[in-house]
């Protein structure tokens, strides 16, 4: 009786062990709620640097083509498409809230890594979206920029 006991313990103990080092892993993205972000094709564009796109990080190049000062901080959203729908990838996530200016004609590399925000992406089409403000609009705008990960 008590070798059995012993036995279901470890078995258990093992059980829980196996499950706790596996379910670590961030490689399942939750798709939430469809988007009801609108992105607005301006004169300033996000695009993504040449080789540097994985399924865990990207260099964006955010660049200014017009003559406005834009504010930008360290927040993003990552949206999966479906059914021709987008679809924001959730997270619990709490960004800085650092601001960083953009000049006039300018264009500037911001490094992402989302892999402890989002976990690995899966294959399919994303797009990253990043909002920024200026003096004439301090609700600001969506830009963003679309991506495969094969």
């Amino acid at each position: 009786m008590i070798r059995t006991k012993n036995k279901i313990i470890a078995f258990l103990l093992l059980t829980i062990l196996i499950i706790g080092s596996t379910g670590c892993r961030k490689t399942l993205n939750y798709i939430g709620q469809e988007s009801k972000k609108i992105i607005t094709n301006t004169d300033v564009t996000l695009s993504i640097k040449e080789n540097t796109l994985t399924n865990t990080e990207a260099t964006l190049i955010l660049k200014n083509n017009s003559n406005e000062k834009y504010l930008y901080g360290d927040v993003y959203a990552i949206e999966v498409k479906q059914d021709d729908k987008w679809y924001e990838l959730t997270t619990e996530t709490i960004f800085n809230f650092p601001s960083t200016f953009i000049n006039a004609y300018e264009s500037t590399e911001i490094e992402l890594n989302w892999e402890n925000v989002f976990g690995k992406l899966k294959k399919g089409t994303y797009r990253i979206i990043k909002n920024l403000t200026s003096n004439d609009n301090a609700q600001g705008f969506n830009i963003a920029v679309e991506f495969s990960i094969k």
